[in-house]
C-alpha cells in the first residue's frame, strides 16, 4: 500500500469513526460497528468500532453475508435489523456468550446503503439491556447509514 492509500485508509477510519460516535449517542449505546462489504473475500469486515475487546473484534472481524447475524441479515435484506434480546433470539446463538462478555443484550444492525444503491456494509449498536430503537433514533440511525455509506463509496469504490 502506498502513502497516498495508506493516509485515505486512516482518513476513512477517521470519519467512520464519527459517524459510529453520532450514531451511538442516539439511544446511548454501549458499543458499535461498521463492517464493509469487501467483495474480495466475500465477507462483512470490520472497518470502525467502539466499545468492543480484542478478542470480540479478533473473533468477528469478517461475517459472511449469507450468515444469520443480525449485520448479514441487514445487507442482505436492506433494511434494519433489531435484536431487542440476544439471549431470546434464536437467529444471534453466535452472539450470546460475547455478548455477555462484551456487556451487550441488544442490537441492531442498519444497511449501508450508498449513492449508487448498492448496500456496502453495516452499521451496528449495541445496547447494555433489552431494547428497541425509538422512530426518532431510527431517523437518525438512516442518516448516520447514509453518511456512512457515501464516504465508503467516496473513498474505496
Amino acid at each position: 500500500m502506498d502513502k497516498n492509500e495508506e493516509q485515505r485508509r486512516l482518513e476513512l477510519h477517521a470519519a467512520l469513526l464519527r459517524v459510529l460516535d453520532e450514531a451511538m449517542k442516539v439511544d446511548e449505546a454501549r458499543c458499535g460497528k461498521i463492517r464493509v462489504y469487501n467483495p474480495e473475500s466475500g465477507s462483512l469486515e470490520i472497518r470502525a468500532q467502539r466499545g468492543f475487546s480484542e478478542d470480540f473484534v479478533k473473533s468477528f472481524a469478517a461475517v459472511d453475508p449469507e450468515d444469520v447475524v443480525a449485520c448479514a441479515r441487514a445487507f442482505r435484506l436492506r433494511h434494519r435489523v433489531t435484536v431487542p434480546d440476544v439471549i431470546a433470539d434464536p437467529q444471534s446463538i453466535a452472539y450470546r456468550r460475547p455478548a455477555r462478555d462484551e456487556g451487550f443484550k441488544a442490537m441492531q444492525s442498519t444497511p449501508l446503503i450508498g449513492p449508487s444503491g448498492h448496500v456496502v456494509g453495516t452499521l451496528s449498536t449495541h445496547f447494555p439491556r433489552i431494547h428497541h430503537p425509538s422512530r426518532a433514533a431510527g431517523l437518525v440511525l438512516d442518516y448516520c447509514s447514509t453518511k456512512a455509506a457515501a464516504l465508503i463509496e467516496a473513498f474505496i469504490l
